[in-house]
């Protein structure tokens, strides 16, 4: 979704690097940022406002919104999480970016890896954190820093970065409740005992050999029982 008026963004949030969204509706999304910000996007009656609702101390990099609970979870530096009702969401108190008192400056180094993909699958939470370890977790005792105690799974993704996760309907052909996605276009199918059921890779077109300009898989998305494949390279290509 493009939001007209680029400068809804600025403000007090100039500085601030925007790093994960999860729609909560057809007209509303949640975006966070890595200092924590925490905004509001309503697209309701095509009248599009971003406005400022809360900062959590984690440095956010991760969100995933679970309907059926009625919770937001935000995943951040060190393996911490916070979470926050859409109720509370939709009816805090919101300021426009431009006239908050925001306090944007950089999160502390973390001391552990950051979160950097969740999902949510029936009763149980899913993370990728940035030293690319998958974690398995039940939701009703997870809270904001005993994710690695509370972990059913814990078991390494992938070789590279780990960009994504997506469920799946089930059943399917992979036998898989969901699937994790990485840089270098390597896809692997999961089931929630944390046992890789298939891996498939996603051909990348390269068109330079330098590192910092080599294309990489961003987005991937599947049709019901994984028939079919949408994914989205740095290239700005989708197939």
């Amino acid at each position: 979704m493009a939001l007209s008026g680029r400068n809804c963004l600025l403000g007090n949030l100039h500085q601030s690097t925007f790093t994960c969204v999860s729609s909560i509706s057809d007209t509303e999304a949640v975006i966070c940022s890595d200092s924590g910000v925490v905004c509001f996007l309503d697209d309701s009656n095509n009248q599009q406002k971003l406005q400022y609702v809360k900062r959590f101390d984690i440095g956010v990099s991760s969100v995933v919104v679970d309907s059926n609970s009625g919770f937001i979870w935000f995943g951040g530096r060190s393996r911490q999480l916070e979470k926050c009702s859409i109720d509370e969401m939709r009816s805090s108190p919101m300021i426009s970016p431009t006239s908050a008192n925001i306090d944007t400056q950089p999160c502390p180094t973390p001391k552990k890896a950051s979160i950097v993909s969740m999902g949510i699958i029936d009763t149980h939470m899913i993370t990728v954190d940035s030293s690319r370890t998958l974690r398995i977790c039940p939701l009703d005792p997870l809270s904001k820093d005993n994710i690695e105690s509370v972990a059913d799974v814990s078991v390494s993704a992938h070789r590279d970065s780990v960009l994504g996760i997506s469920t799946v309907e089930t059943p399917n052909s992979k036998s898989s409740d969901f699937f994790t996605w990485s840089c270098g276009g390597t896809v692997r199918f999961w089931n929630v005992n944390g046992t890789c059921c298939d891996t498939y890779k996603v051909d990348l077109e390269q068109i330079s050999d330098e590192d910092e300009d080599a294309n990489e898989l961003k987005v991937l998305r599947a049709t019901g029982g994984i028939k079919m494949f949408v994914s989205g390279d740095r290239y700005g290509v989708v197939r």
